[in-house]
């Protein structure tokens, strides 16, 4: 499963907030995120779940996810260079498979984005 530690907004954990009620954790991970002002976001298991966490870090919204996987093939299209550590196929097919939307993004993607957000991603 996808996801990322959030901060913990006590305003956020209200029903009337966010029109649902929030309960307690009681996954180990959970209980310490919980400990520590954190929470986790959960994200979509799906090839996307990278450029989702991407997509609500720098929009603030998982809904921008395929702008930002389309983004992110773009980018690396235009600077090949970034790509010189994909020996199995060529620059373009490797772009190709960027921009379906099932496809896996990886450490290429993440160096890619990186950049192109200008941002550090741990």
């Amino acid at each position: 499963m996808c996801s990322r530690f959030v901060p913990t907004n006590k305003s956020l954990r209200e029903p009337a907030s966010r029109g649902k009620i929030w309960v307690k954790p009681t996954d180990q991970m959970d209980l310490w995120l919980d400990s520590q002002g954190y929470y986790r976001k959960h994200t979509a298991k799906d090839g996307s779940c990278l450029y989702r966490a991407i997509s609500e870090q720098i929009f603030l919204a998982q809904a921008f996810h395929l702008d930002v996987r389309r983004q992110c093939a773009e980018f690396a299209h235009r600077h090949p260079e970034l790509l010189s550590s994909v020996s199995h196929c060529s620059v373009d097919e490797y772009v190709d498979q960027m921009k379906h939307p099932h496809e896996l993004g990886g450490k290429v993607e993440l160096q890619v984005m990186s950049l192109m957000f200008r941002k550090d991603f741990l």
